[in-house]
This record gives structure tokens, C-alpha cells and sequence, in this order.
């Protein structure tokens, strides 16, 4: 154990009751930033995407595509083999069940049981600390940049894989390190792994990589694994995920052809991409990671080298196997990484505090300098960024004091304000649909397909096939209301008119993905370009032929005409 320990003291050893005090109310404030207004905003796409299949689930106790009379068909149903949802691991679908069947189809209940685990995984970062007898400096540096890190909260509060994610490679981790031979925390493992194959495929596949090469390089040297260690280690997860795989099996949907669309030089352009938006997310200060290269080398101990090793071996190989078709954005997609927030987060302290021993700064210049560190984007760049220089965690707590107006809550209320409970709605762009489905299910949602009618999708009415048949009414999100309507004006024998304005901005701006995120509300903008308008449908009168145009009528008789 002592060998594995990482060099968590500065000078001498600090009280034991301050860092005691400071791992509780870390843990407290982590409550007030996890649950505060969880339910205010509505779920956007992913989000919605999860809740959507614990509807199905609490429906007919399987992923199926059908949720009510609405089908579900992210991306034209790229996830869907034989109108199931298995381009996506079940556990989520079915962990979120009783929490929804206890409060409601709503956002609260549909988040709820990730931001528990979310805050697990706070109290598992508070108890290894404490464990491995941190000094007051070390601790409070830890405290410092858990609670700076606003991405780890954002990403613990939303419905999706994200928070349990993260709880299970921090309990994965925790248990590797802890091992010391005992079968019981090894089976544990196992368990863990189990759930986190049947959460997401390719985080089980990229931890499994970088806890093997961490095992070859060191671990193996520590405390090898003997045959029946293997046993007990392998054997839980190939039962669940030959399980898992004959029924939820991504190969058999249209997900597996986004595995081939990037080139080798794509892929390597992901990879600089992924380091570049991660420092823009501030999941990590790229500064303070490169020092950390250096920190490694130097340290004492083997705790950085193993850190850092593991983050870069993870990224490679995120990247190698993301189906992130690179001509499509032109950000890598952070959130795949959100798992690794607390591997983040520990190497950016251990390496200032290196940093802070090998150059001797006392304990108060360490803390401010953590703080300019991790609690604003100075370091990151900011001063580049379209958001500018700003102290993050402050935005984050004046936003949840005050949110902004979310667009698919906004959405959802004039559905049910404006269009009579099942008529049919088309909502574009597609990728706003699963929210309002999931918020606004009293009507039918069509043109979620495209042409034509084959496979799997040949019994589906044509309803829900783009252009086939007229919708009664159509939403549109911001500036696609001009495309919007050349499509309508391709329909023959209807025209739509008008029917209100949302005066909100209609983007999705409060995703966890500090990219793309504002802490505040967009003002100023254009309603009829920005905002969000609702659209209806009405007949046409048939045209006039030339041989129908009508005679003139007769005129009157004179009042001195003959009778």
C-alpha cells in the first residue's frame, strides 16, 4: 500500500479534525450543486433519448421503440433493430424505472437517481482522502478544485449514462488500488465492471485497456493476479455481456457504419481536437496538464506517472473507437470523457502541489494560485473565447438562483396551450424532438424517418416519414424556419399559417458541455429568426379552370317591366 500512496503532504501532516471538516462540507456544498433546481429545465436531446426508453421500459418492460403512439428514432433510427432501442446498453433505461414510477414522468424524476450518484461519487472522493491521511494543504487543495470543477456537476446532474459512469470507474479504481490480495474487493470489482459494460461499451473497453496497461507496467510487480483471480475478475462480465449482447446488440443497428467514416488522419485531427475542447470545457487546464508531464518525471512517487498514463492511453483510445463522424462537427464530443473528471481533477492537484514543493511556496500562495487555477478559465484561455474572462463556479451559483428560460420548456407549454391533444406535429430540426415527446406526449410527433418505407420500418404508417403526409401543425427552432417552409411549400393542396411566436431563444444553451453552455439568458435577439414558431395547417381552396370560371349572375328585373 505505502508504495502506491501518492504524495499527498506538503510540509508536515495537518489535523486530522480541519481536513475532517473540510471533506464534510465539500461534501455539503456538492448537495446544494448537484440537487438545487434539478428539475427547472426540460431534457434536451440525450437526455431526453435516456427517460424516453425508461417510459418504454415502465410501458412494456423492454427498450422498444414505440412509446405510446409516438415513435422514437434518434438520428432517423440509427440506434433501432427491429423497432428496439439497442444501439444503446440497457442499464440506464431500466435503473431510472422506479425513480420515474415514484415521482412522475418529469425532469425531477427522470434525474434524480444520476445525481445520487453523482453525489456517491463525492463521498468516494471524500473518504479516499481522508484514508490516505491528506495533509490540510493537500486536502483543501483537493476541496478547492472538486468544488471549482464545474463541469464534474454539470455532468452529475443530467438523465444520462455520465454520473454513474464516473461512480464506477472511481469505485473500479478505488478497489484496483485497494486490492491487497482480498477476493471480496476483487469480486466487488467485478461487479462494477459488470454494470459499467451493461451503462456504456466503450468506456468498459477503454477502462479495461488502461487497467491492463497500468497492471503490465506496475500493478503486476505489486500483487500479481493468480488464475483464479482472473476467474473471479472476467467471469461476471462476459455472463452480462454475452447477455446483454444478444439482446442489445449495437452491430445489428445502423450505429456500427459511424465506426467507418473517419480516416486515420481524421481520427489523428479528433485527437488534438479532444485535448483542445477538453481545456475549453475546463475539464482540465491544459497549462497545468503539460506541467504534469514534467511533475510526473520528477515526483517521487508513482501515483502521476500512472495518472497521466492512464488519462493519455484512454483519450488514444476514445478516439480510436469514437463513432464521432469528424465531417460532421467541428468539436470533439467531451462528454465521452466525463467518466475521467475525477482522474482530472486528482492530476491537476498532485501536479501543483509538486510544482508547489519542488519550488517551496508556502501553503497560502499554493491555495491562490489553486484558485486562479481551477476556479475561473484565465489559464484556460478565456480571454480568447467568445465568453471571456469569468469565474465559472460563480456563474454556475447566480444561474442556479436565477435560471433562464429553457426553449423545449417554452415548447412544451404552447403544445399544450395551441394544439388540440392528438393531432400530429412536425418539429424541426429532429434533433429537438425526443425532448418535447418526452414533455408534450399528448400529440403525435411525424416525419422522424426518412424514405422510404423498407426493413424495419416498412409497417410504419406514413405518418412518420418526411413529406409523405401533411402534419396538422409544425414547430420550428430558430433560423430552420426558412427551410421549414420550402419543404411545406412542396406539399400539395395545404398551406400553414401562423399560429404564435415564442419570444425565447432557441437554442438548447444549458447543456452540460461548457462549449456550448451559457449561465445566463440570450436577450436582444430576433423573435422571428431566433425564437421558436408554431405553425398550422389549413386547406387550400381547389384552383379555378378556365372552362368553370362561373357565368355572370342576371341582373335584377326594372321595376317598369312587363310581368
Amino acid at each position: 500500500m505505502e508504495a502506491l500512496e501518492p504524495n499527498l503532504t506538503h510540509n508536515a501532516a495537518g489535523s486530522r479534525r480541519v481536513v475532517a471538516w473540510l471533506l464534510i462540507a465539500t461534501f455539503a456544498l456538492s448537495a446544494l450543486l448537484i440537487f438545487v433546481r434539478l428539475g427547472h429545465y426540460a431534457l434536451w436531446e440525450d437526455e431526453a433519448g435516456t427517460a424516453l426508453g425508461t417510459k418504454s421500459v415502465l410501458q412494456c418492460g423492454d427498450t422498444q421503440a414505440w412509446v405510446g403512439r409516438n415513435l422514437v428514432a434518434y438520428r432517423g433510427g440509427i440506434l433501432l433493430h427491429n423497432l428496439r432501442t439497442e444501439g444503446e446498453p440497457p442499464f440506464c433505461a431500466y435503473f431510472d424505472a422506479p425513480f420515474m414510477k415514484l415521482l412522475g414522468e418529469n425532469a425531477l424524476g427522470a434525474r434524480l437517481p444520476f445525481a445520487l450518484c453523482g453525489w456517491a461519487t463525492v463521498g468516494l472522493l471524500c473518504w479516499w482522502v481522508w484514508r490516505w491521511r491528506a495533509s490540510t494543504l493537500s486536502a483543501s487543495l483537493f476541496c478547492l478544485a472538486l468544488l471549482g470543477n464545474v463541469s464534474f456537476f454539470l455532468y452529475a446532474r443530467q438523465c444520462h449514462y455520465y454520473a454513474p459512469a464516473t461512480l464506477f470507474f472511481c469505485l473500479i479504481a478505488y478497489l484496483y488500488l485497494q486490492w491487497e490480495g482480498d477476493r471480496r474487493k476483487l469480486a466487488l470489482l467485478s461487479l462494477c465492471a459488470a454494470l459499467l459494460l451493461s451503462l456504456n461499451y466503450s468506456f468498459y473497453i477503454v477502462l479495461a485497456l488502461c487497467l491492463g496497461v497500468d497492471y503490465l507496467v506496475w500493478q503486476r510487480k505489486v500483487r500479481p493476479l493468480r488464475w483464479g483471480d482472473w476467474g473471479i475478475l472476467i467471469l461476471p462480465s462476459l455472463v452480462v455481456g454475452l447477455v446483454i449482447l444478444a439482446w442489445w446488440n449495437p452491430f445489428r443497428t445502423g450505429l456500427s457504419q459511424d465506426l467507418y467514416k473517419n480516416t486515420l488522419s481524421d481520427r489523428l485531427t479528433l485527437f488534438w481536437w479532444t485535448w483542445r475542447d477538453l481545456n475549453r470545457s475546463e475539464m482540465i487546464v491544459l497549462p497545468l496538464m503539460v506541467a504534469s508531464v514534467w511533475a510526473a518525471f520528477v515526483s517521487r512517487t508513482a501515483w502521476l506517472k500512472r495518472g497521466l498514463l492512464a488519462f493519455v492511453v484512454f483519450v488514444a483510445a476514445e478516439t480510436a473507437i469514437s463513432s464521432q463522424p469528424l465531417s460532421e462537427t467541428s468539436v470533439a464530443n467531451v462528454r465521452y470523457f466525463c467518466a475521467l473528471l475525477p482522474l482530472m481533477i486528482a492530476l491537476g492537484v498532485f501536479t501543483l502541489l509538486e510544482l508547489a514543493a519542488r519550488l517551496r511556496w508556502p501553503g497560502w500562495a499554493v491555495l491562490g494560485l489553486g484558485l486562479g487555477l481551477f476556479w475561473s478559465n484565465f489559464f484556460n484561455g478565456g480571454l480568447f473565447f467568445r465568453e471571456g474572462l469569468r469565474c465559472t463556479p460563480w456563474s454556475f451559483v447566480r444561474e442556479l438562483a436565477q435560471p433562464p428560460p429553457d426553449p423545449f420548456t417554452a415548447a412544451a407549454e404552447a403544445i399544450r396551450r395551441f394544439v388540440p391533444e392528438g393531432s400530429t406535429l412536425w418539429v424541426a430540426p429532429n434533433s429537438a424532438v425526443s425532448s418535447l415527446m418526452f414533455h408534450a406526449p399528448q400529440v403525435t410527433f411525424g416525419w422522424v424517418l426518412e424514405a422510404p418505407r423498407q426493413g424495419q420500418f416498412a409497417s410504419v404508417p406514413e405518418l412518420y416519414f418526411i413529406k409523405k403526409t401533411a402534419p396538422d401543425y409544425v414547430l420550428a427552432f430558430g433560423p430552420v424556419i426558412k427551410d421549414t417552409m420550402a419543404v411545406l411549400d412542396e406539399l400539395p393542396g395545404v398551406f400553414y399559417e401562423p399560429v404564435t411566436v415564442l419570444n425565447v431563444f432557441w437554442r438548447d444553451l444549458y447543456r452540460p458541455e461548457l462549449l456550448w453552455r451559457l449561465f445566463e439568458p440570450v436577450t436582444n435577439f430576433d423573435p422571428e429568426i431566433n425564437g421558436i414558431q408554431l405553425l398550422k395547417k389549413n386547406e387550400l381552396p381547389p384552383p379555378l379552370k378556365v372552362d368553370d370560371t362561373p357565368a355572370p349572375a342576371p341582373s335584377a328585373p326594372s321595376a317598369t317591366s312587363a310581368p
